[in-house]
């Protein structure tokens, strides 16, 4: 479930972008006020009151007003913002994919994740699901007939300008959640979280990951949009850069 902080601001979990992490960093310096909703829960099924999920899934179809009712309960605080405050992570779209196929392959088997299309059993990443392959190539050349651009679509669903008030980088997670939480003036101790070591990561060493150079090419160019918006890396800026 999205997790609610001390002070009501909320944490959106976007999958393999270093959430599990930083959730074990909220809850051992006891930051953690609540969970609301989802696990992955988006920008959207917070601030349109979980219009989309189930009782079960402790989504509920709970009206705004009731949202807010929770989280006062939750904070203790008589009045709050329009909304409250907002943040999530990101990753390198490639580097997500990379990760999600690791994760997939070496510990669920290519499990399947929500029900796409179906409300009741929302997953952010359900339009994955029957896309696994053997190879890294075959699971690339999956995605791009089904759903070309997914990392930039999954991302924009987290990062809506106006609502999201903080994205940071899994890249440099460790930094940009000290930012949050100082920002937020939240108690805790950054030599913790700089020392902290890593949560549910996909190492997969075993798994060698290989990019074909045109399926990279094309991947790049069609998730362009999300590499330059959180500022990664892109082919063009690269190429600018070792000119």
């Amino acid at each position: 479930m999205a997790i609610l902080l001390k002070g009501g601001a909320i944490f959106l979990h976007i999958p393999k972008t270093g959430g599990s992490w930083v959730t074990r960093i909220l809850q051992e310096m006891d930051l953690i006020e609540g969970r609301i909703g989802h696990m992955h829960a988006d920008a959207d099924r917070i601030m349109n009151a979980y219009r989309f999920g189930s009782v079960k899934a402790h989504a509920g179809h709970l009206i705004k007003r009731k949202v807010q009712k929770k989280i006062r309960r939750f904070t203790q605080a008589s009045e709050l913002p329009a909304k409250p405050f907002m943040f999530c992570f990101v990753r390198h779209p490639l580097s997500w994919y990379e990760s999600w196929f690791k994760y997939q392959s070496l510990k669920w088997n290519w499990r399947t994740w929500g029900t796409e299309l179906n409300p009741d059993d929302w997953h952010p990443l359900s339009m994955l699901n029957g896309l696994g392959s053997d190879s890294f190539t075959g699971f690339m050349t999956n995605v791009l007939k089904k759903r070309p651009g997914f990392v930039t679509e999954l991302f924009g669903s987290y990062t809506k300008p106006n609502i999201v008030d903080f994205v940071g980088h899994q890249e440099n997670l460790g930094e940009n959640l000290i930012q949050v939480l100082t920002s937020l003036g939240l108690p805790h101790d950054p030599s913790v979280i700089r020392n902290m070591p890593p949560v549910n990561v996909s190492t997969g060493a075993t798994l060698k990951i290989h990019w074909e150079s045109e399926l990279r090419a094309e991947v790049e160019r069609l998730e362009h949009a999300a590499m330059v918006r959180y500022g990664h890396p892109t082919p063009i800026s690269l190429a600018k850069f070792n000119k």
